[in-house]
């Protein structure tokens, strides 16, 4: 609501527009960025450092040609862009910049991201994300000051791209914390090491672009097709379902090398522990957030960023049960990628994506921004069907089982939280405020009956135990 009412709606979605098309530069690196990650932890594993300098240069020196082609490519996109989109002629020059800005940046992170990646590849996330999460507090900070002063979209855009370049270097610095021995050189690049690394990144590369086209290509159609102030609109939804996803879906990171691990040791039990815990885990808390937000996006959106923006209620909505769907596969789809079959997601990823951006194109016309949100929903959801009972055949249980076991536990808890929240979406206070006590009410109300009734004592332990002892030190 604060850069809306200080750059105004239309100027707010040209951002979220030239914002997302430049998101799209990310499938640039071929997959490289996700297999470089499996190959460090490979290699860190074997104690091989030559190995892992080889690999980190050979791949450097692929993304410092792909920046240079994204900087090529912006350029293009720029000197085109009100031939691209729907946008008015005195918007033209600030979208240029805007997109000059942001293409710039990205060009200059694809050689550094390799830094971030040897941090992931040694199991040090938390340093990472320590820098993250600080380059995001500064970008607000940053954010709210040049708004303040009286600058417009341009500057804002400069200024937060600024502090994001100078993260980048937190990131380098982090990567010779946990590798020291690290040695990035062209004269270490090696072609064996990029047809090994390659064997692994095209599939990598699939599953990117279909993310990327499954849930960040609407704004772009409704850019082509509807105008900027239709974007600013869906913006809304898209980032509340943006920030659930985020909040909901941090485990399966982290459970990525154990999927590994247990099917190179062909553990059966242990990828059916994954398969059956991760979903409930990531239920838990994906079923109440989505759905409390859900019951209360009228509220929220209203007293959030005004009632000129109640035409998002609905596709938010349709967009929060597309992230409830992907957090029940969530899952299995982690089963797929790191236990041999990552091929056939590959393709049913690739799939459902076509199918979201024909159906979303083809809904807009009747239907509006609602069209569009079911555009993703219908695919998604129907990617589930392949994906969940492979996964479950995958580790040797029936397709039952982990809905009975998995889904069901943290389902109902949310679904009575729902409806509390639905009866009581009436009652005082209003406003930011009103909202967060029903949603906190709400959240009691879930984890009383998930851990009272939904799960057994034996496991309430087994949670608890596993908390504590992660807390201590090593």
């Amino acid at each position: 609501p604060f850069n809306v009412a200080h750059l105004g709606p239309s100027a707010y979605g040209l951002w979220a527009l030239t914002a997302s098309i430049t998101w799209f530069f990310g499938v640039l690196d071929l997959g490289y960025g996700g297999a470089v990650v499996k190959f460090i932890a490979q290699y860190r594993a074997l104690r091989d450092r030559s190995a892992l300098n080889e690999v980190l240069s050979t791949v450097g020196v692929v993304f410092t040609a792909l920046g240079t082609v994204c900087l090529g490519v912006t350029l293009l996109l720029a000197w085109r862009v009100e031939s691209l989109f729907n946008i008015a002629p005195e918007q033209t020059e600030t979208a240029q910049r805007v997109l000059l800005i942001i293409g710039t940046y990205l060009a200059i992170r694809f050689p550094l991201s390799i830094f971030g990646a040897v941090v992931y590849g040694f199991q040090r996330y938390y340093l990472n994300n320590v820098v993250s999460i600080g380059t995001s507090i500064a970008v607000a900070a940053v954010n709210v000051g040049v708004l303040r002063a009286g600058h417009g979209l341009v500057a804002l855009v400069a200024a937060t791209t600024a502090v994001r370049l100078l993260s980048l270097a937190l990131f380098a610095w982090n990567a010779y914390r946990v590798f020291p021995g690290i040695s990035i050189r062209r004269s270490l690049y090696r072609k064996a090491r990029l047809r090994e690394v390659t064997g692994f990144s095209i599939y990598m590369l699939i599953l990117d672009w279909s993310a990327k086209l499954n849930y960040s290509s609407d704004t772009l159609v409704i850019g082509a097709m509807l105008d900027t102030t239709a974007v600013a609109i869906w913006t809304v939804g898209q980032r509340l379902s943006q920030m659930t996803q985020q909040l909901t879906s941090q485990l399966h990171g982290a459970l990525f090398p154990a999927v590994v691990d247990s099917d190179a040791a062909q553990r059966q039990d242990r990828l059916q522990l994954i398969l059956v815990q991760g979903t409930k885990v990531s239920l838990a808390f994906a079923a109440p957030l989505c759905l409390g937000l859900i019951v209360l996006a009228e509220r929220l959106i209203r007293s959030w960023v005004g009632p000129q923006f109640s035409a998002s209620v609905l596709p938010t909505r349709l967009l929060l049960l597309v992230v409830l769907v992907r957090i029940c596969i969530a899952s299995a789809n982690l089963i797929l990628r790191g236990a041999g079959q990552h091929k056939l997601l590959a393709y049913t990823s690739a799939i459902t994506a076509v199918v979201n951006v024909l159906l979303s194109v083809a809904l807009i016309r009747a239907w509006g921004l609602v069209g569009v949100a079911l555009g993703t929903l219908i695919p998604v959801s129907a990617s589930a069907l392949v994906i969940y009972p492979t996964a479950c055949r995958r580790v040797g249980l029936a397709a039952w089982q982990p809905i009975v076991q998995g889904i069901w536990p943290a389902m109902w808890p949310a679904a009575i939280m729902a409806g509390l929240l639905w009866l009581g979406g009436s009652l005082p206070p209003g406003g930011l405020l009103g909202v967060a006590i029903h949603a906190a009410a709400g959240g009691v109300v879930y984890l009383a009956l998930f851990l009272g009734l939904a799960i057994g004592a034996e496991e309430r332990r087994s949670l608890f135990g596993r908390d504590r002892r992660a807390a201590r030190p090593v």
